[in-house]
């Protein structure tokens, strides 16, 4: 596993130096953004909101990169108006103080 990792890497930073710069970045936290994994509990606010609704990249800052619901495969990019469910996984990214605050707005 490690080398097909290696080789992935090796094969972004030919193919796609900038998508490689920004992950770099990321992981060494040279800038204020991180990724974070968010349980939504059943007492949360998200549940029933679809992703527009939440209105999070306007209000906190945050992108939603991916969700998974448990025993299904991880969905990227999801629609805006796909509706969360207790017990969804949220895969975000943003500033720490971002996510904090979206985390407080959203009941988490």
């Amino acid at each position: 596993m490690p080398a097909a990792i290696g080789a992935q890497n090796i094969a972004r930073i030919i193919m796609k130096p900038s998508t490689a710069d920004l992950i770099e970045l990321v992981a060494e936290s040279t800038l204020d953004i991180e990724f974070d994994e968010i349980h939504v509990p059943p007492e949360s606010k998200l549940v029933g909101a679809s992703i527009r609704e939440t209105n999070a990249q306007q209000k906190y800052g945050v992108l939603f990169i991916a969700l998974k619901k448990p025993g299904q495969e991880m969905m990227f990019n999801p629609a805006a108006d796909y509706q969360f469910a207790a017990d969804d996984i949220i895969i975000l990214m943003g500033s720490v103080d971002d996510i904090r605050r979206f985390r407080e707005g959203s009941g988490i």
